[in-house]
């Protein structure tokens, strides 16, 4: 984990509410990072906004790394005013990243929504590259809050209300996809809901899946305790915080889907 000052080369609206942050950090991205891992930001150094926010990491390059955030509140949206050239503290990388099992003859279903984009567009660029065949669903409620271009024919773009490729989330394609696909591995980010319903496919087909769970974490290294999730299937009766609960921030963010309760 380093602590770094990194001079922001671009910060580039690219669609409704979502914008692209490139920071050159050569000490972070010297630690190459991988696809589910995030940094923590120190937005404003105020006294009013103290505490840093985590963002995903959406990919590197030479010594410039990429974050895609969408503006929810007051702290983002003092991000959007940021520009080239402006210094930002950072905190990364943090956290654990999702697994790509060598000699596994599975497909891939990769799934994102929200905010739960920029890590795997990012893992769908790294099985591009290693030219390995998977699927790529990505949804979103209108048509402005896409930003990519299907490169292929499985990749896959839904909207709730239908302005831009399949109308409805992305639980249905999913299910689809299972159903002609011979052997699958699921690996999905976004909002809780979301993955709840994945998690739930996934564990009553036996498809193999990481959830990667988005989460407010304050610290990013499991001092705050502010990002605590329960394990699943916990029977003991005596326990320690510790054993019933993980923290998405230091145990995570990428769990398997029968290791963590939404519930």
């Amino acid at each position: 984990m380093i602590n770094e000052s990194g001079r922001i080369i671009s910060n580039l609206k690219i669609a409704s509410n979502i914008w692209r942050l490139d920071i050159q950090l050569p000490q972070i991205v010297a630690k190459r990072p991988h696809p589910g891992q995030f940094v923590e930001l120190l937005i404003d150094r105020s006294f009013a906004k103290p505490l840093r926010r985590p963002m995903s990491i959406a990919g590197y390059t030479a010594d410039v790394l990429s974050i895609i955030y969408k503006t929810f509140g007051e702290a983002t949206r003092i991000l959007t005013t940021k520009i080239a050239g402006d210094f930002i503290d950072v905190i990364g990388p943090l956290g654990n990243y999702f697994e790509l099992i060598e000699d596994d003859y599975s497909t891939p279903v990769l799934i994102a929504g929200g905010v739960g984009i920029p890590p795997i567009l990012w893992l769908h660029q790294e099985l591009n590259r290693q030219k390995q065949k998977h699927f790529l669903i990505i949804g979103a409620r209108t048509k402005a809050e896409h930003f990519i271009t299907p490169d292929n024919e499985n990749t896959l773009l839904t909207t709730d209300d239908g302005s831009l490729g399949i109308k409805g989330t992305v639980i249905p394609v999913l299910k689809k996809i299972i159903s002609n696909v011979v052997g699958t591995r699921i690996f999905a980010c976004g909002p809780e809901p979301m993955l709840k319903s994945i998690q739930k496919i996934a564990l009553a087909t036996k498809q193999p899946a990481q959830l990667s769970i988005e989460s407010h974490m304050a610290c990013g290294v499991g001092l705050c305790q502010g990002c605590v999730i329960k394990r699943r299937n916990y029977q003991e009766t005596e326990h320690s915080y510790q054993v019933k609960y993980v923290l998405v921030c230091s145990d995570g963010p990428v769990f398997k889907a029968g290791e963590i309760d939404f519930d």
